[in-house]
């Protein structure tokens, strides 16, 4: 699976939200208690089962409609379905950048959203029990791959990845001339039916509002100017173009931008998450640093690091 920076961002956030719903504070921790409220759930201290990576719903809602042959009980099923959904979208609105999320919320985050709600999280003491690390990956954005041609083979499976920075789009400029072509043959058959017959020409009636409306003018080219300065820039791969030179093309984008600009890449983040995990394990469980070294496959100096920040995470406990 290929690795983008907004997955590794998404899984940084996932990993700070359940940090917040362990330790019952934090701006998403107040959300999800008021959704709790709301809709009467006790959360479940157990881990979410396989079928809840796809999102679960509060008792009071089926997970499959009533047949509409059953029109009270159908049309009552969809409304409550529907507030379900709602509240699980102001959840994640309240804490989840929107650019993450996209205008339209999904089942993508959905599905981990409502594993917050529905269970709290916990640290078991049992080796093989999951934890909160797996907790934080249950749900939300899922890798994807481009749609994929049918009967070709795609060996080791094709690639897939967490949002990544590619776009489906068709040629824009074309879609500029077929708007362009749309809008002279609208105002040229409005002036064929409804002007023409007075005698006065197309110019003079498109000269008269611009004269009588010169904001038209200004907001246009005040769009163009925008537009050309935006300095978007993507890479058009087609037949033309080789697979060994894309990473050369990406590289005359980068050094095209400002310093300022370009993305940091400093030292990954220490999970908050896996230290308070670890070091819940250490205090509350009893497990030696030996086993945790084990358990988290690193050495036991950082097993020590990770014990002084779960701490300090944790108010000193």
């Amino acid at each position: 699976m290929l690795e983008t920076s907004v997955g590794k961002e998404i899984k940084s956030l996932k990993s700070d939200l359940v940090l917040q719903l362990y330790r019952r504070e934090g701006r998403f921790w107040e959300v999800v208690r008021q959704v709790r409220e709301r809709w009467d759930i006790e959360p479940d201290t157990s881990f979410p089962p396989l079928s809840a990576q796809g999102g679960v719903q509060p008792a009071s809602l089926t997970r499959e409609p009533p047949p509409r042959s059953q029109s009270n009980e159908y049309t009552e099923w969809h409304d409550t379905h529907e507030r379900w959904i709602k509240d699980l979208e102001f959840a994640a609105r309240a804490a989840i950048p929107s650019s993450y999320i996209g205008e339209k919320f999904g089942p993508d985050w959905g599905s981990f959203v409502s594993n917050c709600v529905c269970f709290q999280p916990v640290v078991s003491g049992e080796w093989a029990a999951p934890k909160l690390r797996e907790f934080a990956d249950v749900g939300g954005p899922e890798a994807l791959s481009l749609p994929l041609k049918p009967g070709k083979e795609y060996l080791g499976g094709p690639l897939m990845a967490v949002k990544a920075p590619i776009r489906v789009m068709s040629d824009p400029a074309e879609e500029a001339r077929i708007e362009a072509r749309y809008r002279d043959d609208v105002v040229r058959h409005i002036w064929e039916h409804y002007i023409k017959h007075s005698g006065v020409s197309l110019d003079e009636v498109l000269a008269e509002v611009h004269r009588e409306h010169p904001e038209i003018e200004e907001e246009r080219a005040e769009g163009q100017s925008r537009n050309r300065n935006s300095q978007t820039y993507w890479i058009k791969f087609d037949e033309n173009v080789r697979a060994k030179d894309l990473l050369e093309y990406a590289r005359m984008i980068m050094e095209s931008q400002d310093q300022e600009t370009r993305p940091s890449q400093g030292a990954p983040r220490v999970s908050r998450l896996e230290c308070v995990e670890c070091t819940e394990l250490y205090l509350r469980h009893g497990w030696t640093l030996e086993q945790l070294a084990q358990y988290y496959r690193v050495s036991q100096d950082t097993i020590k690091r990770h014990i002084r920040i779960g701490r300090k995470v944790l108010g000193g406990s």
